[in-house]
């Protein structure tokens, strides 16, 4: 955020507090703290996404369809509408609950209602300029432009202003009724609510039942009924519709207004913050043990068919039938989906270069691959539509590319928000937003023949086979452990691990006769903190034992409670892992029966997503607040630059260590392809890093491999010729 406008906001806070000062009325402002929290949320959101927060939040702004617009303002004035009618039933019935009177309150005045209104129109704009990047229609310059996803905005804003004022006109009407004579059977049941409260305390009744016994305030009390079970119907309305990911965060929000409001009154007569019940109650909820979130592993039955196992003890990954002895292995860099749509769409276009003069050299030279986080997954791409047997593997890179995050805020509005507050009700314990992403990228492939099939019945082991066989090449996608900070391996071939030394583990070593979704690797590989959680193993006929809510389940092994996060925490470039194996594979123990198979020339093809260590954090001015940060800052730049530096170190030492073998690599780095290409504007933005890329970006990832031509020219002519390139990081 830039220094002026840092300025601006902190002048407008003052100004608000300086006016609630003047009007008496700041005292007043934790009756409505829920939705000065709301109006928080709805500001502050379109402002970091346009400044801190622009990696993570942006492409949230993002829509594609005429529905997405209509949702997407829908949602949002009702966010808003919930925000005024919660406020309004808080405040008219303040002063019974409190018994004394309430003084002039922003919220909802003319001026708190402006202000909200503000916030929804910010919201939009964001969203209308987030769908409409320059460069779109052709130019690169910011021009207005009206589409279908600008006129579902205004059908979807006037859609909820009607429903506003149909809300406003039910609480209306059930005033003019209430103060006329109404059937009986009514009456009667008013009667019955009353002389069932009578028997509580005064401050359990306040603000329910005066303190003459009567209810008070019915029209109140029965107008936030009916706009509850409203807005409740448009929740479970759109539960199992797909929904884009802003539309999801304010849907959320609407629930979350109408239920802390209610907390909020009940509380505002024992003078307890919301904030304090409610996290009581999710700390007593954490006790739960289906509060955790799990990944699934599946038994094996036949100890031969285990990955590790004798079945695939003999087999060699860089055992070659070329006469020239010459293999590729991939090293692909994390970085989010970035990361994933470079590395399916390097790998894609290497293969279509080289099949243009040696059809089927690539895929038979490609003979290990190491991933982490982004890079796991656009490998699982790209090896998916190799083992599908599909020939135009470009089909990868497209899929790669496509947006998963809309399945990951509509499983954190639904789904993980049972998890956190009733995890009791939980019936599938796999089902999480982590389980929703990994559904979202195997759907993505739903339009390629059996492509998605693959990427659904794929498995550890089943790849195990295929490498066995030599369909494959030796997979490996690098996740970390939480609780021990070793790397854990998902492998192939067989890894011998020594933590004390090596500091990995493989999944079959800690689980042995288990096997794990392809796609839940992945997952697990690139686990970013918010947007997938961190999980632990669970086999399916778990669910009963997790269920007991007052014995803690029983472990197995300690290894059963390890969660896994992203690999890039330990080695965000994947080459830690690939210079293990071939280190163990050429110089610990290397096959003598097939030393005539063994490679001569090794060529390690890079793929970077994420831009290096630029000097954004240095800053002519830092304030006090700097010296609470440094520590986090200093912990995040060290563990890049040591990530970069460590990478160049191990191959350049493997290079070294290696007797008659060649060894060279090729760095294909998004940053420098995309400075040189047609979308070089990209390269002054942070890459995303949540699951969504927008249309620039997406279009900067193919601008970029198409620069990229000298450097596959350089892979085509080491398989050709066996001619080496010059190495540099």
């Amino acid at each position: 955020m830039s220094r002026p406008l840092q300025w601006l906001v902190a002048v407008f806070i003052l100004a608000v507090i300086a006016a609630e000062l003047w009007r008496d009325s700041i005292k007043w402002l934790f009756l409505c703290e829920i939705q000065w929290t709301g109006i928080a949320f709805l500001l502050g959101l379109p402002l970091l996404a346009c400044t801190t927060g622009r990696a993570l939040l942006l492409g949230a702004f993002e829509i594609e369809t005429w529905a997405d617009g209509f949702n997407l303002a829908l949602l949002l004035t009702l966010v808003a509408a919930s925000i005024v009618w919660t406020a309004q039933i808080e405040l008219n019935l303040a002063v019974y609950r409190l018994h004394e009177p309430i003084g002039p309150i922003l919220l909802p005045c003319v001026s708190g209602i402006t202000l909200l209104v503000l916030a929804l129109l910010i919201n939009l704009v964001v969203s209308h300029l987030v769908s409409n990047p320059p460069g779109r229609n052709g130019c690169h310059h910011r021009e207005f432009s009206w589409g279908p996803i600008d006129f579902g905005m205004v059908v979807g804003l006037m859609t909820g202003i009607a429903g506003f004022a149909i809300g406003e006109a039910i609480v209306w009407g059930l005033q003019a009724a209430l103060s006329s004579n109404l059937p009986s059977p009514f009456m009667d049941a008013v009667s019955a609510i009353q002389s069932r409260l009578r028997w509580l305390p005064p401050q359990f009744r306040d603000g329910y039942i005066g303190r003459d016994g009567n209810l008070i305030a019915e029209s109140s009390h029965l107008g936030a009924t009916l706009l509850l079970l409203a807005s409740g119907a448009v929740y479970f309305v759109f539960r199992n519709r797909s929904l884009a990911p802003l539309s999801s965060l304010g849907l959320l929000t609407v629930v979350l207004v109408w239920l802390l409001s209610g907390f909020a009154f009940f509380f505002q007569a024992f003078r307890i913050p919301t904030l304090l019940p409610i996290l009581v109650w999710w700390w007593l909820s954490a006790r739960h043990p289906k509060a955790d979130h799990f990944y699934r592993i599946d038994r094996i039955e036949s100890a031969g068919d285990q990955p590790g196992g004798t079945a695939f003890s003999n087999a060699s990954f860089s055992e070659t039938n070329d006469p020239a002895r010459r293999i590729l292995v991939v090293a692909a860099a994390g970085g989010g989906i970035q990361a994933a749509a470079w590395t399916a769409q390097v790998l894609a276009g290497l293969q279509k270069a080289c099949d243009a003069d040696m059809p089927g050299r690539f895929q038979d030279s490609l003979r290990a691959v190491s991933g982490v986080s982004g890079g796991s997954v656009g490998l699982m791409y790209f090896l998916a539509a190799q083992a599908r047997g599909i020939s135009d593997t470009t089909v990868a890179a497209e899929v790669a590319a496509e947006s998963s995050l809309d399945a990951v805020t509509h499983a954190l509005a639904y789904d993980d928000l049972c998890r956190a507050f009733c995890p009791f009700l939980i019936r599938d314990i796999y089902r999480d937003r982590g389980q929703a992403l990994e559904r979202a990228w195997i759907a993505n492939a739903s339009e390629a023949d059996g492509y998605a099939e693959e990427l659904r019945n794929a498995t550890l082991n089943s790849w195990t086979k295929a490498t066995a066989e030599g369909r494959l090449p030796a997979v490996i996608l690098n996740s970390t452990i939480v609780e021990e900070g070793h790397r854990l391996a998902f492998s192939t071939v067989p890894l011998p691990t020594k933590p004390e030394s090596e500091g990995f583990f493989e999944f079959t070593s800690l689980y042995p006769n288990r096997d794990i979704s392809i796609a839940t690797a992945a997952r697990l590989s690139a686990t970013f903190t918010y947007v997938s959680p961190a999980a632990r193993p669970a086999a399916p006929g778990q669910q009963k034992e997790l269920g007991k809510v007052f014995s803690a389940p029983a472990l197995g092994h300690r290894y059963d409670n390890l969660h896994l996060v992203d690999g890039g925490y330990l080695d965000s470039s994947g080459i830690t892992a690939l210079v293990a194996l071939l280190r163990h594979e050429l110089l610990i123990n290397p096959r003598k029966t097939a030393a005539d198979k063994l490679p001569k020339q090794i060529l390690v093809l890079l793929t970077n997503a994420f831009p290096l260590p630029r000097q954004q954090y240095v800053q002519p001015h830092r304030g006090t607040f700097f010296q609470f940060w440094v520590p986090l800052l200093t912990l995040f730049t060290v563990r890049s630059a040591a990530h970069n530096a460590m990478a160049q170190r191990e191959l350049s030492l493997f290079k070294e260590a290696l007797d008659g073998v060649e060894l060279s690599w090729i760095d294909f780095r998004f940053e420098s392809a995309v400075e040189k290409s047609a979308s070089q504007h990209v390269a002054d933005e942070p890459p995303p890093l949540s699951w969504h890329l927008t249309r620039g970006q997406k279009k900067a990832i193919i601008d970029a491999w198409a620069v990229m031509a000298p450097k596959a020219n350089q892979v085509v002519e080491f398989l050709r010729t066996g001619k080496m390139p010059p190495s540099a990081l």
